[in-house]
């Protein structure tokens, strides 16, 4: 697990040196940024224990802590951070697709490695995904206008991004399939990231090496958008009434975007700058991952 984890954060941070150092020449990746990512989810999902929502009635409370602590506190910290920091509005755009971008995969390999609450974080995992069919469309609406993206516009990258690898995802237990795909989960999440970050990064040079103000402030907003919440939800569960584990994952759940989802949109549907701050959140991610183990997953 250690491994995996580390090979997915060089490789995410070698992907934006290459970026950095290829520029537009990685442009061709741009179109396969939305399927890269429709394969990540189904194949993320296939590894879910599903078995937990056999028991609907002990699922209410970690639903609702996934959609409340993910979607709610992380994604306002975003949209609070970006208003105050950014007044480019395709950058701006960009932050609200974060905001409403599912919960990350992330979670799920951390919480093991950080000794967490497995069901917690699978139950509230899928509850942020489902939220973020109701979340993402409102708050295009409410935030973004009809000159940039509608809601019509985005309920079908919704539909290709979570309904379809959910169905996918499921006709690959039912064929017995599961065990067999992962084992290559660790490569398709891994190298699929790479991937679109790479794509975001490379269109997007001029902003990363020469707009220092712009990277400045959405990068510092990015920052401040996980490492805010992540310092606040560990103070707040450092209580001694909340085990270590379940602090673990409540932490998670409360920080970890798919920012790849906000990158693979804003390239498809609104423009090439809209990328940007899903990467920045990806890099912010990262540095936060690095920590978590140390962090979460100490002894009391």
């Amino acid at each position: 697990m250690k491994n995996i984890s580390a090979t997915r954060n060089l490789l995410l941070l070698g992907a934006v040196a290459l970026g950095l150092a290829l520029g537009g020449r990685v442009a061709f990746l741009d179109p396969f940024a939305m399927p890269i990512l429709m394969v990540i989810t189904t194949v993320s999902m296939s590894g879910f224990a599903w078995r937990e929502f056999r028991r609907p009635l002990l699922l209410a409370r970690p639903l609702a802590v996934g959609i409340i602590l993910n979607q709610l506190l992380l994604g306002g910290a975003m949209l609070a951070c970006a208003w105050a920091l950014v007044d480019d509005p395709l950058l701006r755009a960009g932050f609200v697709l974060v905001a409403a971008a599912p919960p990350g995969i992330a979670i799920m390999p951390f919480t093991r490695l950080c000794a967490g609450d497995m069901t917690l974080s699978t139950v509230g995992l899928v509850g942020g995904f489902a939220a973020t069919l109701v979340l993402a469309p409102l708050l295009a609406a409410a935030l973004l206008g009809d000159a940039l993206i509608t809601p019509w516009h985005l309920a079908p990258a919704l539909i290709k991004l979570l309904v379809a690898p959910f169905l996918a995802a499921r006709m690959i237990i039912r064929a017995g399939l599961a065990h067999r795909v992962s084992r290559w989960h660790g490569t398709v999440v891994n190298w699929g990231f790479a991937a679109i970050v790479l794509a975001a990064v490379g269109v997007n040079r001029e902003i990363f090496l020469e707009r220092h103000d712009i990277l400045l402030r959405a990068g510092g907003a990015a920052a401040a958008s996980v490492f805010g919440p992540a310092l606040l939800l560990g103070a707040l569960f450092s209580r001694p009434d909340v085990d270590r584990g379940r602090r673990a994952s409540l932490v998670l759940l409360g920080t970890i975007k798919m920012s790849a989802f906000s990158t693979a949109i804003g390239l498809e549907l609104i423009g090439k700058t809209a990328s940007v701050p899903g990467v920045l959140v990806t890099v912010s991610n990262i540095a936060l991952l690095i920590l978590a183990p140390h962090w979460l997953g100490k002894r009391d």
